[in-house]
C-alpha cells in the first residue's frame, strides 16, 4: 500500500514532524459530536482513570512529564486539547470543563478540557492523538532516515492488524510506546520498536531480498518470518525493513547497485557499513527511536556490522530459531541474530525469543557457577594488528574477564590444536584442511537459493533476472560445485564442530554442556583501521578460500555476542582531523549456550562497569 493510502500529510508540531493514521482507532459517539466540534483537526491527549483515577491538575501533568520521558511522539504541542475519560460518569454524559481549573495543563498550552463517559471508548489507551471529525486517529512521529538505512517503513492497522508497508521512504514512522499495553510475562517486548533485514517475510508485504528483480516476483507473503511472528506476538512493533546487499551476500559499499548502501553513522561518516545486514546495524547505531533490529548470518553478517559500528550483536546458534519465512543463502550455514545498543535490551529479547526450549533457552534454571566459564580461550593468531590503543583495550577487556571468572586465559594456537588432535587423519593444518570449507558450503547454498528464482523469473518475464557483478561471479563458482564437494563439506563442517566444542570451548572438567558455559573463546573482531566506503577494491565474489578464525560461530553453529569495549583514533583521510572509530570484542560460546552466554556477558560488563549501552551517531561513548 502507497504512503498517501493510509497517511495523511506531514504535519510539524514543535519543530518534530507527524503523520496520523487515516485509519481511526475510535470514534466519539454521536451524543459527543457537537461538543468537540471546534477541535477537529488538533492534536489531543487522552487519560484514562485507571491511569490517573483523580484527574487532578497536579496528577495529570506528573504523568505527562513522565510520558515525555519514556515516549517518541508525545510533545507539549499534544495538550492543546485533552480529554479524560472517566467511566463513572453516566453514559452519553460530557462536560467542557474550564481550562482555569487546571493551571498546569494551562500553562503547557491547553485550550479545551473535555471530561467524558467511555462511550464506544474503552479501546483508547491513554496517549497522544490527532482527533478529526470525531475520530481519534494514532499519530507517528516521523524520523528522517539520513543514513539511508530502511527499505521501507510499516505501520500497522489499528483496527485489523494488518501490516502497511510505506515504499520509497526517506523516513520512517514511530507510534506512540504509550498504544502498546505495560510489558507483563506474556507480553515482555511491549513497545520496543524495531527493524527487520529485508530477507524475512513479513505478512501482506513482499520481499526483496535486496534485489529488484526478486521483488518484482516475490507476491505479498501469506504470513510473516517465525522470528517476526514470535516477536510481534510478545510485543515488539515493527517498524520498518531495512536495507541488505543483493541476496545477502558480502559486498563492497561501491558494489550495492539495486538499493544503495547505508551510511555508517560512527567517526567520519565515510566508513563501510560492512557485509549483509548492515542497514539493520546502521538503523540501531543511527536512531534513538529504535530499540532494536534483526538480521541474518551466514559467515559474519551479524559480527561484521556490529564490530564496525560499535553496537551489540548476537549471532544465533545454528537452529536456535526456525528458518521459516526466510530468504537463506546457505542452508548450511545461516542463522538470525540481533542488533541492539544495550546489552540489556539485547538479553531481554534473546532471552523472551527462545523461552520455552530446553536446549537454547536454559530452562531448567542454571546456578550462578554454572554461567561463570571456567576457562577463556585467546587465540594465537587472531591479533596480527599494531594499534596500541587497541591492544590496550583488548587486554584490559580479557585481564577483567580472568578476574571475574578467577581463571586465566589460554593462549591457543588453533592449528597447533588441529594437528596435534588431527580430526580428519590427515596430518595437514588447518588452513590447509578447511580452506574450501567455508566457501563451498556457501556457494553451494546460494546455488540451491538463486537457481529457482532464475528459473521462475525467466518463464514469467522472458529474460534473466538482473544479477550484480558479485553475484554473477559468485553463481558461476556455485556451478563448480559438486555433489562430492557438498558431502565433503558437510563432513568436514562436523568434524570442525566437534573439534572447537571439546578441544577449544569444553573445559577440563568436562563442563560445557548445551545450555550452560565451560569455556569461551575471546578475541578483537574488527580491522581496527579505518575501512573507507569510497574504496573500490578489484572485483571478487566475497567467497574467501581460508579458514579464519573468524569464521569459527558460522561454521561450528555456535552462538557469538559482539560487545563494543572501547575507541580506537584514527587520522581521518576524509576530514584531515583526527576522529575515532569502535573497538569490539567476540565472545564465543558453546553449541546452545545462546542465552547462558548473555547471562554471563551482562552480569560480566555490570560488574566490572564496562559499557552496559552506546549511543547512536558518531561515537559510541
Amino acid at each position: 500500500m502507497s504512503l498517501s493510502d493510509s497517511w495523511q500529510s506531514v504535519i510539524r508540531l514543535d519543530e518534530r514532524s507527524y503523520q496520523w493514521s487515516q485509519d481511526p482507532v475510535a470514534r466519539l459517539s454521536d451524543d459527543f459530536r457537537q461538543l468537540c466540534s471546534e477541535i477537529s483537526g488538533s492534536p489531543c491527549l487522552v487519560f484514562r482513570a485507571d491511569d490517573c483515577p483523580d484527574f487532578v491538575d497536579s496528577s495529570l501533568c506528573e504523568l505527562f512529564s513522565h510520558w515525555l520521558t519514556i515516549d517518541d511522539v508525545t510533545s507539549a504541542s499534544f495538550c492543546r486539547a485533552v480529554f479524560l475519560l472517566d467511566p463513572s460518569l453516566e453514559s452519553g454524559t460530557a462536560e467542557n470543563m474550564s481550562k482555569d481549573s487546571f493551571p498546569g495543563l494551562r500553562d503547557l498550552g491547553t485550550i479545551n478540557v473535555i471530561r467524558m463517559a467511555t462511550n464506544g471508548l474503552q479501546g483508547l489507551r491513554s496517549g497522544p492523538y490527532f482527533y478529526q471529525e470525531a475520530s481519534f486517529h494514532h499519530v507517528y512521529r516521523a524520523f528522517p532516515d539520513s543514513q539511508s538505512a530502511f527499505f521501507s517503513a510499516i505501520t500497522q492497522s489499528p483496527t485489523s492488524g494488518q501490516f502497511i508497508e510505506h515504499r520509497p521512504t526517506d523516513h520512517i514512522a514511530v507510534p506512540s510506546r504509550l498504544y502498546s499495553p505495560p510489558q507483563t510475562a506474556k507480553l515482555p517486548l511491549s513497545g520496543l520498536c524495531f527493524a527487520s533485514k529485508d530477507v524475512f517475510d513479513v505478512a501482506g508485504l513482499k520481499t526483496s531480498a535486496g534485489s529488484r528483480s526478486f521483488f518484482e516476483l516475490s507476491d505479498p507473503k501469506p504470513k510473516s518470518a517465525f522470528i517476526v511472528q514470535k516477536l510481534t506476538a510478545l510485543g515488539a512493533v515493527l517498524v520498518g525493513k531495512a536495507k541488505n546487499t543483493q541476496f545477502a551476500n558480502g559486498e563492497d559499499p561501491q558494489e550495492w547497485i539495486d538499493y544503495r548502501c547505508p551510511w555508517n553513522p560512527r567517526g567520519d561518516g565515510y566508513q563501510n557499513p560492512d557485509t549483509s545486514s548492515s542497514g539493520s546495524a546502521t538503523a540501531v547505531s543511527s536512531y534513538s527511536c529504535l530499540d532494536f533490529a534483526i538480521g541474518s548470518d551466514t559467515r559474519g553478517s551479524i559480527a561484521c556490522p556490529a564490530a564496525a559500528q560499535g553496537i551489540f550483536g548476537l549471532r544465533l546458534s545454528t537452529g536456535a530459531l526456525s528458518h521459516e519465512g526466510v530468504f537463506t543463502v546457505s542452508k548450511y550455514l545461516d542463522t538470525s541474530g540481533i542488533f541492539t545498543r544495550s546489552i540489556d535490551i539485547l538479553h531481554l529479547v534473546t532471552s523472551k525469543l527462545l523461552e520455552g526450549t530446553s536446549e537454547y533457552g536454559r530452562s531448567p534454571p542454571l546456578s550462578e557457577a554454572q554461567t561463570i566459564p571456567s576457562r577463556i580461550v585467546y587465540p594465537k593468531s587472531s591479533f596480527p594488528h599494531d594499534n596500541g590503543e587497541t591492544i590496550e583495550s583488548v587486554d584490559r577487556f580479557i585481564k577483567a574477564l580472568e578476574s571475574f571468572c578467577d581463571t586465566e586465559r589460554t593462549t591457543l594456537d588453533i592449528d597447533e590444536e588441529w594437528k596435534k588432535t588431527d580430526p580428519q587423519s590427515l596430518g595437514l593444518s588447518i588452513y590447509s584442511e578447511l580452506k574450501m570449507t567455508t566457501a563451498h558450503l556457501h556457494l553451494a547454498g546460494f546455488y540451491d537459493a538463486i537457481t529457482p528464482f532464475q528459473k521462475a523469473y525467466r518463464n514469467i518475464y522472458q529474460k534473466n533476472p538482473y544479477l550484480d557483478r558479485v553475484n554473477t561471479e559468485k553463481l558461476k563458482l556455485a556451478r563448480l560445485v559438486t555433489i562430492e564437494d557438498r558431502e565433503k563439506m558437510v563432513q568436514q563442517k562436523s568434524f570442525f564442530a566437534n573439534f572447537a566444542y571439546k578441544q577449544i570451548l569444553q573445559s577440563g572438567d568436562g563442563s560445557g554442556t548445551a545450555g550452560s558455559l565451560g569455556g569461551i573463546m575471546v578475541w578483537p573482531f574488527n580491522p581496527q583501521e579505518p575501512q573507507y566506503r569510497d574504496n573500490c577494491p578489484p572485483l571478487t565474489p566475497h567467497v574467501n578460500w581460508r579458514w579464519d578464525v573468524d569464521y569459527t560461530a558460522p561454521l561450528a553453529g555456535l552462538p557469538q555476542v559482539i560487545v563494543p569495549i572501547g575507541q580506537f583514533r584514527y587520522e581521518s583521510r576524509i576530514t584531515g582531523e583526527p576522529d575515532f572509530l569502535p573497538i569490539a570484542a567476540s565472545i564465543v560460546g558453546p553449541p546452545g549456550s545462546d542465552v547462558v552466554l548473555l547471562d554471563f556477558v551482562s552480569k560480566f560488563l555490570q560488574r566490572t562497569r564496562g559499557l552496559l549501552s552506546v549511543k547512536p551517531g558518531r561515537y559510541i561513548v
